[in-house]
């Protein structure tokens, strides 16, 4: 049975070297499968030896396609049971934040109790309103009913991390795994797109799992997804987008004539990008590229863009304006503004490198002082842009 005790200890950093490996074994074996697939037994000669060759070659890609297999879904497991693992360690460190608060004991086994309980008083109990010691003690209560429900929960999501585990590693370990694709599929054992694209960790895993050459085909065929997807290398998200904002600049110059282009707000808004780009001397990173959808909440565009590489810097920093902020007209000038923050880094910093990031990845409100509009008192904006800002750092740091 898992304890308290056992919690404190969980820590989704460890499965890292775990994981490398798997990775590493990864790369070897979709190696020798591509040898495999290559070898050339059919051309050239018949006879008995050319059909034991055959046989031979045939059962060498059945091998190698279970060994894929096996490999991508232990990636694919152990990246989940990784991520679960960083969140029960996160709720542990809630839990006993809250415990230590309010002075509460937890036992080893994982009964929490409060040592220095607030009783009523008879002021308490002839006041006809609540009164301040009484509002405490309510309190009180309720922080520690709210300590043992969390903990509660905590024990219970490790519990089925460890059971969903070890059931996926059963199945690898009985051999009873199914191939699903041979040695023609692009990338055979992994699937198309990562089994959780919200979970940076997850996102991760996926991709260290691919080769070099099975990247560059990700991002030449999917790059709507790579592009934006928080976990994957900010190299391959900015090629991936590089590529995006072309495309679509050029299918808006074959739909509108050059005057209506001038007015056209996604062509203005993908010039003011390419604009962007050309700052830091071209040292720059596209992270994020989302055309706006016209739907409420993504009337405009979205993007962040990086002075510095975020994949080889010692210290990445992510600047996020506010209201009255658009890509199209701000966004050139948040480049400028990160680049000279980077360049100030640099100077003393002593070498170390550094990325800043001017991240608009929201709908920013407008100046309520321009046109008396003031949505900018609404938190739900703050609200999903923060939901979104923080996927992208934990996107960043998984990378």
């Amino acid at each position: 049975m898992t304890t308290w005790s056992d919690l404190q200890k969980w820590d989704g950093d460890k499965f890292d070297h775990l994981i490398d490996v798997l990775v590493a074994i990864r790369h070897k074996a979709s190696d020798s499968g591509e040898y495999v697939r290559d070898i050339d037994v059919s051309s050239g000669w018949t006879g008995a030896g050319a059909t034991a060759a055959q046989n031979r070659r045939k059962d060498l890609a059945n091998s190698s396609a279970f060994l894929l297999a096996n490999l991508g879904e232990m990636i694919r497991i152990t990246g989940k049971a990784q991520s679960d693992t960083s969140t029960v360690k996160t709720l542990v460190f809630e839990v006993q934040s809250l415990a230590d608060h309010y002075g509460f004991n937890i036992s080893t086994s994982g009964e929490v109790t409060d040592p220095h309980p607030i009783k009523r008083s008879i002021s308490d109990i002839m006041s006809l309103w609540d009164t301040g010691h009484d509002n405490k003690r309510k309190d009180r209560e309720k922080a520690l009913k709210q300590c043992q429900e969390k903990l509660k929960y905590v024990i219970q999501m490790a519990k089925l991390t460890d059971e969903i585990y070890t059931r996926d590693l059963n199945v690898i370990a009985n051999g009873t795994m199914i191939v699903k694709e041979g040695l023609d599929y692009p990338t055979p054992g992994l699937s198309d797109i990562p089994s959780n694209k919200k979970d940076p960790v997850q996102v991760a895993a996926w991709r260290n799992a691919h080769t070099d050459r099975e990247k560059e085909a990700l991002i030449r065929d999917n790059p709507d997804l790579i592009g934006n997807l928080n976990g994957f290398d900010g190299t391959s998200r900015d090629k991936a987008n590089r590529w995006r904002i072309s495309r679509d600049k050029e299918a808006l110059t074959r739909k509108y004539t050059p005057d209506q282009l001038k007015t056209n707000q996604a062509y203005q808004e993908l010039s003011a990008i390419e604009r962007s780009l050309t700052k830091n001397n071209g040292d720059t990173q596209l992270l994020v590229y989302e055309p706006a959808t016209g739907e409420k909440g993504h009337e405009k565009a979205r993007a962040a863009i990086s002075a510095g590489n975020v994949d080889t810097a010692d210290h990445v920093a992510t600047y996020v304006p506010g209201m009255g902020t658009s890509v199209k007209d701000s966004m050139e000038g948040n480049v400028n503004a990160v680049t000279n923050l980077k360049n100030a880094a640099m100077a003393e910093g002593q070498s170390k490198k550094v990325a800043v990031v001017a991240w608009i990845g929201y709908d920013a409100p407008p100046d309520p002082k321009n046109n008396h509009d003031y949505s900018v008192l609404d938190l739900n904006k703050a609200k999903s842009g923060g939901e979104s800002l923080a996927r992208f750092e934990e996107g960043i740091r998984g990378s």
